[in-house]
């Protein structure tokens, strides 16, 4: 993972779709390549993120229990053709 842009979120107390929609904020302001580590603590996290991440072009490197919740770390995907005009 050298060389690669990380940033975390912690989304730890709120329920779905609150996490997923945080992130996807994160996510609009990182390059393609970066790793977004999010912890959250609702169980059904998990399954909002994999249909997300399948949605928008994202990849889930990994999704861990820790002692706080669960750990999901997201790749960034490449940004539409959209996402980039309205980044600028």
């Amino acid at each position: 993972m050298t060389g690669r842009h990380r940033h975390f979120l912690d989304a730890s107390g709120l329920v779905c779709p609150l996490p997923v929609l945080r992130a996807r904020k994160v996510l609009q302001h990182m390059p393609e390549g970066a790793m977004l580590y999010v912890t959250v603590t609702d169980a059904r996290s998990p399954r909002d993120f994999e249909a997300f991440c399948r949605e928008m072009g994202h990849k889930i490197e990994s999704v861990t229990p820790t002692m706080d919740g669960i750990e999901i770390v997201i790749l960034r995907g490449p940004k539409p053709a959209e996402e980039s005009e309205i980044a600028r």
